[in-house]
């Protein structure tokens, strides 16, 4: 593999992992799940989560 190709690879597997925890999170902040303990589960950041909740309201 390429540089180049191992390069889009790492980025795909980064934008994976973040996609699976912003999942994780809607689905943990729907069931009543503080923000301090969704970030140490996703390792998403309060300010994440925050945002994430917010849209979940406004829907």
């Amino acid at each position: 593999m390429t540089e180049l190709g191992r390069s889009l690879f790492e980025e795909g597997k980064l934008e994976g992992k973040q996609e699976n925890a912003m999942e994780v999170a809607k689905r943990a902040i729907r069931n009543g799940i503080s923000n301090e303990l969704i970030s140490k589960l996703t390792e998403l950041s309060i300010d994440q989560i925050e945002v994430i909740r917010k849209t979940i309201k406004s829907n």
